[in-house]
């Protein structure tokens, strides 16, 4: 689930960077416009949580479990 919220904020992200490419820098409501798809691909964007999960999990004990697979 987080890797397809990854792609679909890089989508996002590209997506208000074509437009802005694309449309006149001087178009009324076009930095407002940018400004809220960007906002929300952050909202969606797992990056950020997984990046502060991670940095707590640093210098705690980790425990890795292998848990063998099953014969073919």
């Amino acid at each position: 689930m987080e890797a397809r919220q990854c792609k679909t904020t890089a989508k996002i992200r590209e997506y208000a960077q074509h437009v802005s490419n694309s449309t006149d820098a001087d178009s009324p409501g076009l930095g407002a416009w940018r400004t809220w798809k960007l906002d929300v691909a952050h909202a969606l964007d797992p990056t950020c949580e997984r990046a502060t999960t991670l940095a707590a999990l640093e210098g705690a004990e980790t425990v890795i479990h292998l848990v063998p697979r099953p014969d073919d």
